[in-house]
């Protein structure tokens, strides 16, 4: 995760420590109000410990650390990690390669990227599946729509 490994370079080993574990504890918390809480204190203790200016930026983007708190437990470290996304960005870069370096066209793009999706992203990580009404529920309090 990134904020892990960005905090290494802010923060003493000691400190570093103590964000790590407190940080786990969040992510595991039952409810997104009482993970939300838990990161306003963890800013807390980083201000008490001279921390302030990277304490400052944590709760200016409180809202990206705390969203995937919205989600059920099982599913919370697939929309954290950054792999599904970094996957097709290296599809397109070998798509783009094997093309000779470039797309021909904006119609070449999207045969391409049609056919990276019918073929390689066509299963679905299997715990979306059955949390699906859950995810659609939350889709739809968030945006007000009908699925």
């Amino acid at each position: 995760m990134h904020l892990l490994h960005n905090a290494t370079k802010h923060l003493k080993d000691q400190d570093y420590q103590y964000f790590k574990k407190t940080l786990e504890k969040i992510y595991h918390d039952a409810s997104y109000k009482s993970g939300y809480d838990s990161f306003i204190k963890l800013c807390d203790y980083l201000d008490n410990s001279g921390y302030k200016s990277w304490s400052k930026h944590l709760r200016e983007r409180i809202d990206n650390y705390t969203a995937s708190l919205h989600y059920p437990e099982e599913i919370q470290k697939h929309i954290k990690s950054t792999n599904t996304v970094e996957g097709i960005n290296n599809d397109i870069e070998i798509y783009k390669r094997n093309s000779g370096g470039y797309f021909h066209s904006q119609r070449d793009l999207m045969v391409k990227m049609r056919i990276m999706i019918n073929h390689k992203w066509k299963k679905p990580i299997p715990i979306f599946k059955t949390k699906i009404f859950q995810i659609n529920n939350i889709f739809k309090k968030q945006f007000n729509v009908e699925i």
